[in-house]
């Protein structure tokens, strides 16, 4: 059953799973999370909806197109974007973090009860650890074109593209990784 194949891929601490490997068992047929379920029964571009999966194959399409090992998408993340924009308590894996400086997650349902920490095998859609003030660096240097003072992670063409809607028709909201949300 479907919460049976996401209980699965959470993880107390980081996956024994590459992004690689998670997918061709989540995608491929015969693979031991693969299911029909997976897949929207609809034609390409006629509808859209957010993904985790979705986001998970992009991060290890640049692992893929750059030919490099499984984990480049963190390496890359940290050499690219926390670095340079100075996100030095930012990281993907619980691995790379003290837990002694997270705020314990609780589960609220009935009486509150601490989580534990967390982390996922799809962690680029769903496992950033990060302060407000980092992720804040993150967010201006996308809202001012991909720049954060002196520093350029993105080029505003990309920046553009990313936030454009790409199927209006089908799904007005949704541009490549974000979501847009009008109120």
């Amino acid at each position: 059953d479907r919460n049976a194949i996401i209980d699965t891929i959470i993880a107390l601490g980081d996956s024994a799973f590459s992004l690689r490997e998670f997918l061709q068992a989540y995608l491929c047929p015969g693979g031991t999370w693969y299911s029909m379920m997976n897949f929207g029964s609809y034609a390409p571009g006629a509808y859209c909806a957010y993904s985790n999966a979705g986001i998970t194959l992009v991060a290890h399409l640049v692992e893929a197109v750059v030919n490099c090992p499984d984990g480049y998408f963190v390496q890359h993340c940290e050499d690219s974007i926390f670095t340079p924009l100075g996100m030095n308590r930012t990281c993907w894996l619980m691995s790379q973090v003290d837990t002694n400086q997270m705020a314990m997650p609780y589960y609220t349902s009935g009486s509150p009860a601490p989580v534990g920490f967390i982390s996922w095998i799809i962690y680029p859609a769903a496992s950033l650890k990060t302060t407000a003030l980092e992720l804040a660096k993150f967010l201006i240097a996308f809202q001012q074109n991909g720049q954060y003072g002196t520093v350029h992670i993105l080029d505003s063409a990309t920046v553009e593209m990313m936030t454009t809607v790409q199927y209006p028709t089908a799904s007005p909201e949704f541009g490549l990784g974000w979501w847009k949300i009008t109120r």
